[in-house]
C-alpha cells in the first residue's frame, strides 16, 4: 500500500495572530506484508513527512501476528508518532465574557514510541465461541505533549502548553 496525506490549514481574521497564519503537512506513507511462513505475518512500513513550520521525522511502524495454532493469535507492534501544532494551539485567540483563550506560537511538535501487544487464545464448538481470553499491553510514550491549560486563575487564562 502507497499513499500520500496532505493538510494545509490557513486562518484569516482578528483572533488570528498577524491577522492570517497557514502550516502545511504533505506526507508520503508505505505498508508491505510478508507472509516468510503460514505462521506469521509481517507489515512494516514508514511514513515520510514535511511539515512546514516543524521538522517531521521519519515515523516507522512494525506489525507482526503470529498463529502457531488456529486457538492461538499472538499480535504486537510498534509505531514511531509525530503531531504538530495546529494553527488553533499556535495563533488563535478567544477573549469574551466567558473565554480568555491565548494561542502559543512557542509549542514544540509532540513525538511519541507506541507499543501494543496482544494474545488470544479462543476455543470454538461448532463454528460458535464458547471461551475466550484476550489479554493486552500497551505502552506509549508521549514528549511534549499538548495541553490547554489554565495559565492565570484570576484572569481564568487559558494557554496551550507542553508538558
Amino acid at each position: 500500500q502507497l499513499g500520500y496525506d496532505i493538510n494545509y490549514e490557513t486562518g484569516k481574521g482578528a483572533r488570528i495572530e498577524k491577522g492570517k497564519q497557514s502550516i502545511g503537512d504533505y506526507a508520503l506513507f508505505f505498508n508491505l506484508i510478508f507472509h516468510p511462513v503460514e505462521m506469521l505475518t509481517l507489515q512494516p512500513g514508514a511514513r515520510w513527512s514535511y511539515n512546514t513550520a516543524y521538522r517531521a521525522p521519519v515515523s516507522p511502524v512494525l506489525n507482526i501476528k503470529l498463529q502457531p495454532i488456529p486457538q492461538i493469535i499472538m499480535r504486537t507492534s510498534y509505531a514511531r508518532g509525530f503531531r504538530a501544532p495546529d494553527l488553533k494551539e499556535l495563533y488563535f485567540e478567544f477573549i469574551d465574557i466567558n473565554h480568555n483563550i491565548i494561542g502559543n506560537p512557542d509549542l514544540i511538535a509532540e513525538t511519541s514510541h507506541n507499543i501494543n501487544f496482544n494474545f488470544q487464545y479462543a476455543e470454538t464448538f461448532k463454528g460458535k465461541h464458547y471461551f475466550k481470553i484476550q489479554p493486552s499491553y500497551f505502552f506509549n510514550d508521549i514528549k511534549n505533549n499538548i495541553f490547554l491549560v489554565i495559565t492565570d486563575f484570576l484572569t481564568n487564562t487559558a494557554k496551550n502548553i507542553n508538558i
